[in-house]
């Protein structure tokens, strides 16, 4: 196989959007801008990987400023590979997005890009991160990575690709190799409106043709659930060897199957040596129809929820659990710590159901306010020290929404940022003081007039650094 780094060139293309973060709990994020980011490993020379990293960015949510005749938007994205602690490699890039009118710029428009490093096999953290230089606002995302080495002997695959769609080209594009343009699709999401799932991996070490062996091999493929249980599949195929390394691409439709996370499974047989192996990865259906219909009744909007938990492996369900800690009533984390897989999944429906303010309706109004309330947090106050829901003003907006006002405070001179939250119906009306004490960036609450909440009337001596208590020693 031949990579080679392409020229950058962004792609736009209108597709179906979904925010797919921490679907499998490997990421954290946060900032202002939100995108995603996959990537996947090819065997290269002397022991190295070929490593890409795929992103996409919403094209709304970059600011486009007026020029001569067109909008213009200016975006910088780096990725950084860490080895623990140590920077093993990083990449940075501009580009420049341009629209002829921002009526052109709809939702769902994405703006791709792919990194690609040569690294050696092993644990990794990856870092990425886009700025939108009209405004200096941006984003990150962090999360672990395994890159898995490729023996030399015996047949193997490389990662599997998720795509938008694959289509035989020659030309010379970042979004090309070994003659397939490859739309990649980082957040992995599918349904209804993208309902075909296209792979693309790379087979190696297939055995030389030799006189009197079998000079085919066979390539099958299933889409399982995260208990390891086979949905659908393709049959087998015998595959003429034309060398010891191929392609194989392909797709599968999905728009069938029903919302909830799956995985792919490529399995390759060498039929000359009868050697096997194989690749998963995951992704994710989301069909609104399986949580939102026109004349659902509520028996149908209980099957739905059911359905939504009935996919999700255990510590999905115990990660989901955890960030309704601030809602959860004591007696109910008590009861779920003692239940099974299967009484965790029914936990979860019941739990959701019991909070629903209106249950005539087909959608859970409260449920989804929480998990709109739990996505604006982990954009907003994650950093890479915690997720989001952890911090305090991530728990304050979760327990008690938007704040009806905000007033921020700047750093001054001799003097730390801070922030007032006023919540005008909570109590007859509060306010939530936030001061950055560890001079780190993170809000803390230093005091609070709801009842439970802490309560330091001298709070405003958190203002001056080294005064009250040492920010070396947290708060």
């Amino acid at each position: 196989m031949n990579h080679r780094t392409k020229r950058i060139v962004p792609l736009l293309i209108l597709g179906f959007l979904v925010c797919a973060s921490a679907i499998f709990g490997q990421s954290m994020r946060g900032g202002q801008v939100s995108f995603d980011v996959d990537e996947a490993g090819f065997s290269a020379n002397e022991g190295y990987v070929f490593l890409e990293i795929y992103f996409s960015i919403p094209r709304d949510a970059i600011q486009h400023q007026k020029g001569i005749g067109f909008f213009e938007a200016k975006v910088e994205m780096a990725a950084s590979l860490f080895k623990g602690d140590s920077l093993v490699a990083e990449k940075k890039r501009r580009y420049t997005d341009q629209a002829a009118a921002l009526t052109d710029i709809k939702p769902g428009q994405q703006l791709y890009n792919i990194f690609t490093f040569y690294a050696k096999p092993g644990p990794y953290k990856l870092r990425t991160r886009v700025t939108d230089l009209s405004n200096e606002t941006g984003g990150w995302l962090e999360k672990n990575i395994d890159i898995l080495a490729f023996p030399e002997k015996n047949v193997c695959l490389s990662d599997i690709q998720l795509s938008m769609g694959i289509e035989a080209d020659t030309s010379k594009s970042m979004f090309v190799k070994n003659g397939h343009r490859i739309i990649p699709n980082p957040n992995r999401m599918y349904g209804v409106e993208i309902p075909i799932l296209y792979y693309y991996s790379e087979i190696y070490n297939l055995s030389p043709l030799e006189k009197g062996k079998d000079s085919t091999y066979a390539v099958s493929i299933s889409v399982e659930d995260m208990e390891g249980n086979s949905i659908k599949s393709t049959p087998e195929k015998a595959k003429k060897r034309l060398g010891t390394s191929v392609v194989e691409a392909g797709m599968i439709n999905v728009v069938s199957l029903n919302s909830g996370p799956y995985r792919i499974h490529v399995l390759v047989k060498d039929n000359g040596t009868g050697t096997a192996n194989s690749r998963k990865k995951d992704f994710f259906v989301y069909r609104r129809a399986d949580f939102v219909g026109k004349n659902q009744s509520e028996a149908q909007t209980n099957e739905a929820m059911a359905d939504e938990f009935s996919g999700m492996a255990e510590k999905e369900l115990d990660a989901l659990f955890k960030q309704c800690d601030y809602i959860a009533a004591d007696k109910e984390k008590k009861l779920y710590k003692k239940l099974d897989l299967n009484g965790k999944r029914k936990f979860m429906s019941d739990f959701w159901r019991a909070r629903d303010s209106n249950p005539l309706t087909a959608v859970n109004e409260f449920k989804q306010d929480y998990l709109e309330r739990l996505q604006y947090v982990e954009l907003h106050y994650g950093s890479p020290r915690k997720p989001g829901w952890r911090s305090d003003m991530g728990r304050i907006y979760l327990m008690y929404g938007k704040p009806d006002e905000t007033e921020r405070f700047p750093s001054n001179i001799g003097e730390r940022p801070y922030e007032i939250w006023h919540y005008y119906q909570v109590e007859g009306g509060t306010q939530c003081y936030f001061v950055d004490i560890q001079d780190l960036g993170e809000m803390h609450l230093v005091h609070s007039t709801i009842r439970r909440e802490l309560q330091d009337y001298q709070w405003q001596r958190w203002l001056t650094p080294h005064s009250g208590m040492d920010s070396s020693t947290g708060f």
